[in-house]
């Protein structure tokens, strides 16, 4: 198998790494109330909990979260990864969840996150 980065060039993994300390504040243990958008009339209100942690050296933030409704049952769970790559100078993620998965550009900024749309 020949790993290489979505561009074919040579990466620069001390500047990915660099760049994924921008995200540092998101590490830890997250909860409380949140509502899930299914679909047009499909709002869940649950209980989200969210655990995000480096992986591979701070190369890139595994973030994994659940949902529970009011009896305490799983609703919704999602894995997601957020990488850096610096031959483009972007952030990405990509989210999965119930069968369907998200690829996406994440631009941050000083004071918030957001996926860029039509990616």
């Amino acid at each position: 198998m020949n790993l290489r980065n979505s561009n074919q060039g040579k990466t620069n993994v001390e500047a990915e790494r660099e760049a994924m300390k921008r995200l540092d504040f998101l590490v830890g243990k997250w909860s409380g109330r949140a509502l899930v958008l299914r679909g047009p009339g499909e709002a869940i209100e649950l209980r989200q909990s969210e655990e995000v942690h480096y992986k591979l050296d701070g190369l890139v933030l595994l973030v994994e979260g659940a949902g529970c409704n009011a009896e305490g049952q799983i609703v919704f769970q999602a894995l997601a990864i957020i990488s850096y790559d610096d031959t483009t100078s972007t952030y990405r993620f990509r989210a999965y969840s119930d069968g369907h998965y998200l690829d996406t550009e994440l631009i941050v900024r000083p004071s918030s996150l957001w996926c860029k749309s039509g990616t």
